[in-house]
């Protein structure tokens, strides 16, 4: 089963996005553009697993039930990578984003240690067991759209540029609906993902409930 780990928003904050990015699809035509119902923030992405992974990811999720609940406030729009030309539109968060960091921390460590309990290969392939950290930063953030690869190019597509009155427009659209003090993440879920000519298909298998979770604002 391919699956991941992320961290899902409440509907109100999906309805809300999805509402803001509609502006940027009228826009930015030619991206692949997430469908609302796949808004998360990815703590790891595991891939292929058999039963003995799927099992091992849900202790190390659970694991994560002691790490308090906590709120995230957007900031606006982003690129990924940061340096050279951007491929990913994403969403970043102006605070929330050292919480999100955490917990990618504590699940990296737990998805290490299950890993080697179950005699298994690792399950995360981005985190540095050795080192104790992700091989790579991590940036919290949340998946708007992708450049789609050049018809006969070998080189991958690159995001166009954006219109500084485009970013403003999207961050007031968000500002106007988000609550204060931003958004709630209770739980962090293992999602099964599926392939499709429609696009991915994001499935829960699993949940942790965070610790004194917030009620939605």
């Amino acid at each position: 089963m391919r699956c991941f780990i992320a961290l899902p928003l409440p509907s109100q904050a999906v309805a809300a996005i999805a509402r803001a990015a509609e502006g940027l699809r009228e826009a930015l035509g030619g991206l692949a553009w997430t469908k609302p119902a796949g808004y998360h923030l990815t703590l790891a992405f595991l891939g292929e697993q058999e039963a003995a992974g799927i099992e091992a990811a849900r202790r190390a999720l659970a694991s994560l039930g002691n790490q308090p609940a906590f709120r995230v406030l957007p900031a606006g729009l982003g690129r990924l990578p940061r340096y050279g030309p951007g491929r990913v539109l994403v969403m970043d968060f102006a605070e929330g984003g050292l919480e999100v960091a955490a917990l990618r921390s504590s699940l990296g460590k737990a998805l290490d240690t299950e890993s080697e309990k179950a005699g298994i290969p690792a399950l995360d392939p981005d985190w540095d067991g050795a080192g104790g950290k992700a091989k790579r930063p991590y940036v919290a953030h949340l998946t708007l759209a992708r450049a789609r690869d050049a018809v006969g190019r070998r080189k991958p597509g690159a995001l166009p540029a954006l219109d500084p009155a485009l970013v403003e427009n999207f961050r007031a659209a968000i500002a106007v609906v988000c609550p204060q003090g931003g958004w709630p993440i209770e739980a962090a879920l293992l999602y099964k993902s599926e392939l499709r000519r429609s696009g991915a298909v994001y499935t829960e298998v699993d949940r942790a409930s965070l610790r004194n979770a917030a009620a939605e604002g």
